[in-house]
């Protein structure tokens, strides 16, 4: 039996809603892992160089999984939500993978 694909503005308000999501759950994630770092965010002083390997994994994690989760959508016939999840999880990807090669990391 054949499934009849979703409307455009049904696919495209699923988008909007998925990449707000992404958004504040890796803000969120980005945080919990800065606090891990022991960074020191708000204090002026910096004694050594904290330890970035928990956000770094965290973020590249989370990017994969996000990337990872456009397969359902791509299935379920939204092609919009499941392209933006991709375009979002490599981006994630990409910006920490960068992040981390110019801070020495």
């Amino acid at each position: 039996m054949e499934r009849k694909r979703e409307s455009g503005g049904t696919d495209f308000l699923f988008a909007v809603l998925l990449i707000v999501l992404d958004v504040m759950v890796t803000a969120l994630a980005f945080l919990m892992a800065l606090g891990q770092t022991e960074y020191p965010l708000f204090s002026g002083r910096q004694d050594s160089a904290p330890d970035m390997t928990p956000l770094v994994s965290t973020m590249a994690i989370l990017g994969i999984v996000i990337a990872l989760s456009a397969w359902p959508l791509l299935r379920g016939r939204l092609p919009a939500c499941g392209w933006l999840q991709i375009l979002f999880g490599g981006a994630l990807c990409c910006l920490t993978l960068y992040g981390a090669i110019q801070n020495g990391g």
